[in-house]
């Protein structure tokens, strides 16, 4: 049968390239066009994988060493995000060569026996039509899906990838993804896009990282993102080089145009107004208008220490401090996704602890959108009766039950029209609602509690739980159905005593709560330590009670709760306080925090762990059979964090 079926599928393709491909349209019939015209590939015939040795696969990842540094946490990243484990992450260069794959261990050795692996050639010219070297051939992102493929062994596979390229356009490389599951969603295609741009802008900053790096854009939120533009000035203030959106937001059609032009003329302001500014502006974006009347908002990276520039080390700002609006690489990279598929009219769910900022996420979701002049409507679906969900959801005709009002109520969802709904603790809803909530979100139209007449909608969706939806599926207590539906691009916010850059996010929301407060130093460090049981909340109650009693001064240690001070752990409450380490766990560890070789393995095995369950606390510890409390000391004792 299995021989049959290839057969078949080898005599369409070659049936199809001789009678001019009909209904075949669009790359797919050019990618086979070329494989059989220009590359003299058999469909029947088996393809051979020329696979690198050793020495010659590690000189070319050595030659692609900045394409690496640039995709590897975004890669990782990027697996995070996928829904399904039978999924390869794959990193090629521009010829089409693997240099890296990432995935579940069982699914990375069974991709490898088809050749899927470090060293081997997946161009158009070695494997006929599929996601790396199409997506080369055709510099653009793409899906090439099972039997799209030109060769009837990769049939099984979906493959979606998008090409990368430096800021000269040429190709430096490919980011796919490969799967036995279908990919061919439209939000896949997003995904793997802003994946790539991503790592286009990280391989800009690295070539870049001797010169004055400027980011813009019209929006202040989407600095720092895959949106924003990037320049780079040498030291005499003229553009060495600039990224695709930087000519875009610049108004200039040809890179030609932009390169060594002086920045006065591109921004209207000279380097040493610039530099000078964003000293002062102590790193926040700096507000300009542009050339041509265009309003942008600016941050400049200084270049790396120790390189050679020609400015004056005394003209240029201290190390780049610019907030970056999540204080966390990783909800800065989970924000700009949502971002993207939020305005495709995609759901977005939102998973972490309570108190981990939420709300606060979807509401800058909303904010960052077309649809911030609308409505922002939550509800948190713990907080209602069971009773009074259904009516606050869908609203109700009037007089349609004991105690309604004459005049009814639209209700929630309705009250979103023409903008954004939080379902918060979408968990806590009742299953009967939850096959309610399933018809208006397919079909678009409410229809009100004693009413007979449906009413058209147009909302975006935002789902956000501190529970494992996953697992109540498994449990029968959400459906799921639903859960597919509103799963759609999910994101896993940490708590805050696993957030990266705390010192900075403190003082932000500081400076958002009382700005003309200050934090000593002791009082600072002692924040940036605390655990921080109630997240994000809890900060926010300590910094408001604390400026309250600092007054006029900054605040300092006495300001601050007394089990805050007591970082030795005697003062955290029970549950938080550092067990004491089992025997033969003990660390070896001196001053510079080296690890003994047992405690080496145990925090290499716990970071697989935790990355191959995305980071899902709760997984992780009921695979390890331990409490949740438990996973946190690991991570917090092998100082873990997400890339």
């Amino acid at each position: 049968m299995v021989d049959l079926a290839a057969r078949r599928h080898a005599d369409f393709i070659m049936r199809a390239v001789g009678e001019g491909l009909p209904g075949q349209a669009g790359f797919v019939a050019r990618s086979w066009q070329r494989c059989v015209s220009d590359h003299k590939l058999n469909p029947a015939g088996a393809f051979a994988l020329a696979g690198l040795s050793r020495e010659k696969l590690e000189e070319c990842k050595a030659r692609n060493g900045h394409l690496l540094a640039s995709a590897r946490s975004e890669a990782l990243s990027l697996y995070r995000q996928l829904p399904d484990r039978d999924t390869l992450v794959v990193i090629a260069d521009a010829g089409g060569t693997v240099l890296e794959t990432l995935g579940d261990g069982i699914f990375v050795r069974q991709a490898a026996r088809i050749g899927m692996c470090p060293g081997s050639d997946w161009s158009e010219r070695a494997c006929g039509t599929n996601g790396i070297g199409t997506a080369l051939a055709e510099r653009r992102p793409l899906v090439v899906n099972r039997g799209e493929h030109f060769f009837p062994s990769l049939t099984g596979l979906s493959c979606c990838a998008a090409p990368i390229f430096d800021e000269r356009d040429a190709l430096v490389g490919v980011l796919d993804v490969t799967s036995e599951s279908d990919l061919g969603a439209e939000h896949f295609r997003m995904l793997i896009g802003m994946s790539a741009n991503t790592i286009e802008n990280r391989l800009f900053e690295a070539r870049h990282e001797h010169l004055q790096l400027v980011r813009l854009h019209s929006r202040r939120e989407l600095l720092h993102t895959f949106h924003e533009g990037l320049i780079a000035l040498d030291g005499d203030g003229r553009v060495a080089a600039a990224n695709r959106s930087a000519m875009l937001h610049l108004g200039c059609a040809a890179r030609a145009g932009l390169i060594g032009r002086d920045v006065r003329d591109v921004l209207e302001t000279g380097l040493d107004a610039l530099l000078g500014r964003a000293a002062e502006s102590a790193g926040y974006p700096l507000p300009l208008t542009a050339a041509g009347g265009r309003s942008l908002f600016v941050h400049l990276k200084p270049p790396r220490r120790g390189t050679a520039v020609r400015r004056a080390e005394a003209r240029m700002p201290g190390p780049e401090a610019a907030p970056r609006n999540w204080g966390d690489a990783g909800i800065e990279r989970d924000f700009a996704r949502a971002a993207m598929v939020y305005e495709k009219g995609i759901y977005v769910l939102l998973q972490g602890e309570t108190g981990c900022g939420k709300e606060v996420f979807a509401r800058a979701l909303h904010e960052a959108g077309t649809r911030a002049s609308g409505p922002f409507v939550a509800v948190n679906c713990a907080a209602l009766p069971d009773t009074l969900i259904e009516s606050e959801l869908f609203g109700y005709r009037g007089g349609a039950f004991t105690g309604a009002s004459r005049e009814g109520r639209r209700g929630r969802i309705l009250a979103a029209d023409k903008g954004t709904l939080l379902l918060d603790e979408i968990g806590d809803m009742p299953l009967p609602l939850q096959a309610r909530l399933l018809r208006v979100l397919e079909g678009r139209e409410v229809t009100p509690l004693g009413g007979e007449t449906a009413v058209k909608v147009d909302v975006r969706v935002v789902c956000a739980t501190h529970r494992d939806l996953q697992q109540m599926v498994a449990e029968g207590s959400f459906r799921r159905d639903l859960y597919f539906r509103l799963a759609g691009f999910a994101v896993t916010l940490p708590p805050l005593r696993l957030r990266g850059g705390r010192a900075e996010l403190i003082r932000a929301m500081l400076r958002e709560l009382t700005p003309d407060a200050t934090l000593e130093p002791a009082a600072l460090a002692c924040l940036a330590a605390w655990h921080w049981p109630g997240n994000l909340r809890q900060l926010r109650n300590v910094l408001e009670t604390a400026g309250a009693l600092a007054a006029e001064s900054a605040i300092g240690l006495a300001d601050l709760p007394p089990e805050l001070r007591a970082q030795d752990g005697r003062g955290a409450p029970p549950e938080m306080r550092e067990a004491p380490p089992a025997p033969g766990e003990a660390a070896a560890a001196g001053e510079d925090g080296a690890l003994s070789c047992l405690e080496r393995a145990a925090r290499e095995a716990m970071q697989q762990l935790l990355e191959r369950h995305r980071w899902n606390i709760t997984r992780v510890a009921n695979e390890l059979g331990v409490s949740r409390n438990t996973v946190y000391r690991k991570v917090e004792r092998y100082r873990l964090s997400r890339d």
